[in-house]
């Protein structure tokens, strides 16, 4: 090789990595469950990630843009950094101590949100009542590159008071399956790079008819969602049960739901959500999930939260029956001590 080749290569080589800069950093654990899921968001994108096993992980920032540190694991709450403008010098990230996902005594106790003005009602719910619930459950209408700061404050606020973030994927039923998959992969990619502890779909991603294909896509969404350190729910109504105890047959942890959600919310005739929630309805839904061999510590039950009974009075009009708090306790306990409730806000 000629020496003004040599030459040509050696500048081909410096202008090259001038045009794409590099930075090593070593992340380091304290106390982080092995597996954590380590990623570098820069913008509003993934540009790295990896798992931390061990005292630190090494990992290299991308080009010279301002980035952030991320670490989940399906037991903590998400940690997203403060955004890094100057890296030159710094060789190591020191991880805080991981915050664990906190329950109520034995239960989960959470708010479903999908009004308009969710944002408002979940604020007020953090400010006054942090200490009153485990969970937030979210539509995230906006997933532009614009509202990423918002909603990294909101989840970073919510995290504050030791309450979990999970946003909802709402797919309808006149979605092509390719849509559905696309939509849920979206909001997993957002769900990401917010800092958002997990993902729950609806029942409307089933379809009519579910089979072996929605079985498949389900598992490839778990181990997406597993992968980046977060938890996957399904929404799931009281007939689709034995589809669903299919997720748990001969399957890796890593490619099962987290978590059931079992809607007892009935549609009223005129499109009025009723809510036939009984001590009775209740416990018959855990039976049912025992029958089928699903877990119930992956079992959660949705409810309307006035919590009311419905019978039939003498003129046949539907009258409501309160159901005190205590006698929906005493059934929990009763019937399975490892059941979560979940509140919709009718």
């Amino acid at each position: 090789m000629t020496k003004s080749l040599i030459t040509a290569v050696i500048a081909l080589m410096v202008l090259f990595s001038c045009g794409s800069p590099e930075h090593a950093l070593y992340v380091f654990n304290y106390g982080w469950p092995a597996g954590t899921s380590i990623s570098v968001i820069q913008g509003g994108e993934i540009t790295v990630r990896t798992s931390l096993y061990g005292r630190h992980t090494r990992i290299v920032i991308p080009g010279d843009r301002p980035f952030r540190i991320r670490a989940a694991s399906p037991a903590v709450l998400t940690f997203v950094s403060l955004e890094i403008t100057e890296a030159e010098g710094m060789t190591k990230f020191s991880l805080p101590g991981p915050v664990f996902r906190r329950t109520i005594g034995r239960y989960k106790l959470g708010a479903d949100l999908r009004s308009a003005d969710a944002d408002t009602i979940a604020s007020n719910l953090i400010t006054s009542a942090s200490s009153s619930f485990t969970t937030l459950s979210m539509e995230f209408h906006d997933k532009s590159v614009e509202t990423l700061t918002f909603y990294r404050e909101f989840v970073g606020k919510a995290h504050n008071a030791g309450i979990e973030v999970i946003a909802c994927v709402n797919v309808q039923s006149w979605n092509t399956q390719e849509d559905r998959l696309a939509n849920t992969f979206s909001m997993v990619h957002f769900a990401e790079v917010c800092g958002i502890d997990g993902i729950v779909i609806n029942d409307e991603f089933l379809g009519k008819s579910p089979g072996g294909f929605i079985l498949r896509q389900i598992r490839s969404i778990a181990g997406s969602v597993h992968r980046r350190g977060m938890t996957l729910a399904m929404e799931i109504t009281s007939d689709r049960q034995e589809f669903m105890a299919r997720m748990f047959m001969d399957i890796p942890v890593s490619r099962c739901p987290d978590e059931l959600r079992l809607n007892l919310d009935i549609p009223h005739e005129n499109g009025e959500i009723v809510s036939p929630v009984s001590v009775e309805r209740i416990e018959s839904a855990i039976v049912a999930c025992f029958d089928h061999a699903i877990p119930l510590s992956k079992l959660s039950i949705d409810m309307n939260i006035q919590a009311r009974a419905f019978i039939n009075s003498d003129n046949d009009v539907i009258a409501r029956e309160d159901v005190s708090p205590g006698e929906l306790h005493d059934v929990l306990v009763r019937a399975g001590e490892q059941a979560q409730v979940r509140l919709w806000d009718g």
